[in-house]
């Protein structure tokens, strides 16, 4: 005899099978950790408050810290214990998700739980906190940095209202290209090598992107597509421009983490 909660389901909502809930864990949410524990590790490491902005005259980098990676993996650690409990499941996908994430099996994972220590960094977090030991001109100024319904006008009259965050901001130590003494002004929007504006400062904006791969042939798709096709990196660049006098947003691209 036919399930009478079925029948319902095929005959009034048109529903032939029921929906499940994916085990796999959702591409959103796996971004969202990667995210949390970037800013963790800016925050424990760098002093750096997740939306609020670092003092340029005494931000560093973590290439600048001497400090091992081991310990600084350890700060990673501390937010998936407290941020990712499913990572202590012993089911397959949990299994695969844990060692793409930090390179565990769930029993090395137990381990450290209940013995936390430094570890060396492995996964693709541990890929990340590596990498970003190798920038030494590129200091984090900011991380999820609120735009705060910022106006940008085009030159044509039309406007737009910018809300949400830029995942990161970073200053360039490049100081001979910059003028600390001059009058802070919004950079222009035609500077060209002949004009007179100096920027105070050199910025980076980077949108954070959690990837699978990518392919060997599609390394930095997901980037030239930000850069090509859409205007979102643009419109955080200027934003920023326009919040703080004095600044030139020089670059603005896609990490990739995958």
């Amino acid at each position: 005899q036919a399930c009478p909660r079925q029948g319902w389901l095929d005959r009034r909502l048109r529903a032939d099978r029921l929906e499940t809930q994916g085990g796999d864990l959702d591409a959103r949410i796996r971004g969202d950790i990667i995210h949390g524990a970037l800013g963790a590790l800016f925050e424990k490491a760098l002093g750096l408050v997740e939306h609020a902005e670092g003092d340029s005259k005494i931000a560093k980098s973590l290439a600048d810290l001497d400090e091992a990676p081991e310990i600084l993996f350890t700060y990673i650690l501390d937010h998936l214990a407290e941020h990712a409990p499913w990572l202590e499941r012993e089911d397959a996908t949990a299994g695969q998700r844990r060692h793409d994430l930090i390179g565990m099996n769930r029993d090395d994972w137990l381990d450290w739980l209940s013995s936390p220590r430094p570890m060396p960094p492995s996964g693709r977090l541990g890929q990340m906190l590596m990498a970003e030991m190798e920038l030494h001109n590129a200091i984090p100024l900011s991380i999820e940095w609120p735009l705060n319904g910022i106006d940008i006008t085009h030159p044509d009259g039309r406007s737009i209202r910018m809300n949400g965050y830029i995942d990161r901001v970073d200053m360039v130590k490049l100081d001979e290209f910059c003028n600390s003494e001059s009058e802070p002004t919004i950079a222009p929007l035609n500077l060209s090598e002949n004009s007179e504006w100096n920027p105070q400062r050199l910025i980076l904006i980077r949108d954070i992107k959690s990837v699978d791969g990518p392919r060997s042939n599609g390394i930095g798709d997901r980037h030239r597509k930000a850069l090509f096709d859409e205007l979102q990196l643009a419109l955080y660049a200027r934003a920023w421009e326009l919040a703080h006098p004095g600044d030139l947003v020089i670059g603005a691209g896609i990490s990739e983490i995958g």
